[in-house]
């Protein structure tokens, strides 16, 4: 995600906490991360699973590729998190506004 902006940046950390690096032992699989590694924004992904204190596998949900982000690399500086039960509750949530729309509670403004 090169030659992103400060503003395009902050529009993909909605939602996202800003986790301590010594935290990190605390991901869990199905959270959601984002972080800073060269001074450079990366997308991040699902984590698949975590290896703390040395690594943690994470995976692109849209294309199932996984990979390993190293957590003894000096170049990791910051890690953005959205837990799994937050997405869950996101998710419900819109089921359930999809549901009032289909049912006629909900009207879509024009």
């Amino acid at each position: 995600m090169k030659d992103l902006k400060a503003t395009d940046i902050k529009k993909k950390l909605e939602g996202y906490k800003l986790l301590p690096l010594s935290k990190t032992c605390e991901l869990k699989p199905g959270d959601r991360i984002r972080y800073m590694k060269n001074n450079e924004f990366r997308g991040g992904g699902a984590v698949k699973m975590n290896k703390y204190p040395d690594y943690i596998v994470l995976l692109n949900v849209v294309n199932k590729a996984s990979w390993c982000m190293q957590l003894k690399d000096p170049e990791l500086s910051k890690i953005w998190v959205k837990p799994l039960e937050k997405i869950q509750t996101e998710k419900n949530e819109m089921q359930r506004i999809m549901q009032l729309y289909k049912e006629g509670k909900l009207v879509k403004k024009k």
